[in-house]
Parts: C-alpha cells; sequence; structure tokens
C-alpha cells in the first residue's frame, strides 16, 4: 500500500496536480474507468454482430439494442439518488454484479430471441455505474484542476475503449464469439478487486432510505432542468448519444455488408476509439482557450456529415479516414458536457445532473436504435448511416439556434435588469 501512495503522489508531481489527500482514490477510479471503457467497447460494437449470428434481422438488433439505454432511463436517475445516500462503492459494486449475470447470460444464449435478458442485465449494470463514476470524479478532483483532470479521466475511458474492439474482434475470429463474454466477465472481476480500494461506505441498502432515494429522484431531476445551461448538455448529451447508436450499431453492419471479416471490423472500429482517445488528450491542453459550447456544436456537426459519407468512402484510406474524424468529433464531447454541468452545479445537485444527463444519453439511443433499426431493414445499413448522419446534423443545428437565442434573451433580461429605474 505504501508503494501505491508512492506512486500515485509521483503521478501526481508529474501532472502537476495534487488532489487534497484523495489522490488514491482519483487514481482507482481511473483503474475501475479504464476496464469499464473497456468492457463497454467489448460488448457494444460487437453485439450486433453477434446478434446477426444467432439470426436477428437488421430491425431486431436495432430493437435489442434499446434495452441498455431504456434499462439506463428507469435506473440513472434512482441510481444517482442512491448513490447520493449510501455511498459509491456500494453501487459500484452492485452494477458489476449484474455485469456479471449479463455476461452469462450473453454466452449461454441457443439464439437471438433470449438477447433481451443479458442486454437488459448489461443496461443496467451500465447504468449504475457510469452516473456514479462521472459524480465521483468531479467530487474527487479539485476545482482548480477539473479541466485538466476530466481531460485525463476521458483519455484513461478512451484509452480502454480503443482496445475493447480490437480484441473482441481477435477473440471472435480466432476462439469463437461467445469467448467474448469471457474475455467481459474478467475486466468485471478485476474491477471488483479495484472497488476494494475504494473508502468504506454504507454498502447495506435500508430499504426507507432506497424508497425515499427513488421517489425525490423525478422532482430532483426536473428542478434540475429549470437551469438553461444545463437544458443545453441535455440536448447535446441527447444527440451526441444518438450518433453514438448509429455507429455502434448499423456501423459494424454496414461493414460486415461490405464484406468485411470480423478482425477486420474490429480494426476499423479500434480506428475510432484511438482517436477518441488522441482527441481527449489534445483537448486537455486546449481547454482553457477554447471556449466550450461553440465546440461542442462544430464536433457534432463535423462527426454527422462524415457519418453520411461512410457509404461514399469505398477505398480503405477514405474510410478510416472518416472513422477517424467521427471518433475525434463525438469522442470530445462526454469531455466537454461533463465540465459544463461541473460549472454549472453544486456538489449536491451534481450527482442527480449527472443521472439526468446520463437519461438524455439513453432516450437519444432508443430513439435512432428504433428509427434506424427500420430503415436498415427496408432499405439497407447504407441508408441507415446516411439517415443518422442527417437527423444528427439538424438536431445539432436547431440546437445552436435556441442556445443563440436563449443566451440573446438572458443578455436582454440582464440589461433590463441593470437599467436605470425612473
Amino acid at each position: 500500500m505504501a508503494s501505491l501512495q508512492r506512486l500515485f503522489r509521483a503521478f501526481e508531481h508529474r501532472l502537476d496536480c495534487t488532489f487534497d489527500g484523495r489522490g488514491r482514490e482519483f487514481w482507482v477510479i481511473g483503474v475501475l474507468t479504464f476496464l469499464q471503457g473497456y468492457a463497454w467497447f467489448l460488448v457494444a460494437p460487437f453485439f450486433p454482430l453477434y446478434a446477426r449470428r444467432l439470426g436477428a434481422d437488421d430491425m431486431l438488433v436495432g430493437l435489442y439494442t434499446m434495452f441498455p439505454p431504456l434499462l439506463s432511463v428507469l435506473v440513472s436517475i434512482p441510481g444517482g439518488a442512491i448513490a447520493s445516500s449510501i455511498g459509491s462503492r456500494g453501487v459500484f459494486q452492485y452494477s458489476l454484479t449484474v455485469g456479471f449475470l449479463a455476461a452469462g447470460a450473453y454466452a449461454l444464449s441457443p439464439g437471438h430471441w433470449l438477447l433481451c435478458l443479458p442486454q437488459i442485465l448489461f443496461g443496467i449494470a451500465n447504468a449504475l455505474f457510469w452516473p456514479t463514476q462521472t459524480s465521483y470524479m468531479t467530487e474527487v478532483i479539485p476545482e482548480r484542476n477539473r479541466g485538466k483532470m476530466l481531460g485525463l479521466m476521458m483519455s484513461i475511458t478512451a484509452i480502454g475503449a480503443a482496445l475493447g474492439p480490437a480484441s473482441a474482434g481477435l477473440v471472435a475470429g480466432y476462439l469463437g464469439y461467445r469467448t467474448v463474454f469471457v474475455v467481459y466477465a474478467v475486466a468485471l472481476a478485476l474491477s471488483l478487486l479495484a472497488c476494494g480500494l475504494l473508502p468504506a461506505c454504507n454498502d447495506r441498502v435500508n430499504p426507507g432510505m432506497l424508497r425515499d432515494a427513488v421517489a425525490g429522484s423525478v422532482g430532483s431531476g426536473l428542478a434540475v432542468l429549470s437551469n438553461p445551461a444545463l437544458v443545453l448538455t441535455t440536448l447535446v448529451s441527447f444527440t451526441t448519444f444518438m450518433f453514438w447508436a448509429v455507429i455502434e450499431t448499423f456501423f459494424p453492419l454496414h461493414l460486415e455488408d461490405r464484406a468485411y471479416a470480423v478482425a477486420a471490423i474490429g480494426g476499423i472500429i479500434t480506428v475510432r476509439t484511438t482517436s477518441m482517445t488522441m482527441a481527449r488528450i489534445g483537448l486537455g491542453t486546449i481547454l482553457g482557450t477554447v471556449r466550450v459550447i461553440p465546440l461542442m456544436f462544430v464536433s457534432l456537426l463535423a462527426s454527422a456529415v462524415f457519418m453520411m459519407f461512410v457509404p461514399l468512402a469505398r477505398t480503405p484510406p477514405l474510410l478510416v479516414g472518416a472513422t477517424a474524424i467521427m471518433g475525434a468529433g463525438s469522442g470530445i464531447l462526454p469531455v466537454l458536457t461533463t465540465m459544463q454541468i461541473a460549472m454549472a452545479t453544486t456538489p449536491e445537485e451534481r450527482p442527480i445532473a449527472m443521472a439526468v444527463d446520463s437519461t438524455a444519453c439513453s432516450l437519444g439511443r432508443i430513439a435512432a436504435s428504433f428509427m434506424l433499426g427500420v430503415v436498415a431493414k427496408f432499405m439497407g445499413s447504407a441508408a441507415s448511416l446516411v439517415v443518422g448522419g442527417a437527423l444528427v446534423g439538424a438536431l445539432t443545428v436547431g440546437t445552436a439556434l435556441w442556445w443563440n437565442y436563449e443566451s440573446r434573451g438572458g443578455e436582454r433580461r440582464e440589461g433590463r435588469s441593470h437599467a436605470p429605474v425612473g
């Protein structure tokens, strides 16, 4: 333990950052974030190909991918309230236990008609983990270091994410599709070990406390959205995760339709996750010199345009280039929205605000999975990318126009409040 403490302090000195005595917690959360980023990108981009192998058509694949975000809508806001009541370590452990059940159900599914169960469990596990992780992270990081350290933590996530698709492609190609879920279970086991290094908390859920937390969570979530800055991040997150649903569900199907082998598909998806990593690392160096909100809109719009270009990218270099730009553009958006939420909320409001943001992400995934699953079934996977890019682009422009109107209205109201009387 002493050697770990020395290692943490060496990292802090190297990064010119202190954590007011909570450095160990930050680095343990970093390990958890790396493992869960790896686990998510091991399963999520690979699942559409697995469902096809079990006999599902593209519309059913879209419907099955709706289950994790649907469960996130139902669980994430109450999960944020529960984390505020019982502490984060207990929520992490519950989420990882549910993830183990999902891994077993994935691996043992005899046909696509049973994939609903592991997808529901996968959704619950991630809906509990990610809002709690984000809230815990912003609590541990002092405000003076927040921009740099949020960028670093998102980069850690992206490094794990970069390894997930490549290893899934290799494992599925050489050891079989079901073996991917054994690797997923190993990542969860390592995460549980890391949880043991976090400070102890009340891991027993008092039924009365749980009932009160869930009952108050919806009202708290609506109260958070009275802040226009949080409405903005909610709209941006909804649109961003519409994009992510398309790129994680229908992009792999499109590559398979173009006769790419599963290992090659994993490699191409790795280009996206690697560009996410590089963009997040670069973002940490410029955050203090750029305006966050315009960068959100430019990144999202560029991602949408290049998504529509993918079906026209008939050569591997063009396809890889478009994939890299989509990864960089969409990859920095969670960093920007997290920063905006951290700046716009108090520590008491933050768990609920993060859970509301997670719910918006899930609703975006649900909308895209349902609509574009129908498009893919009747018009093909290429059409789902074109239509998805057009929808994301239109929503981005609409959100930018609303924010411009809201900002100007706020300036006018502030001007009137300071006008001389009489």
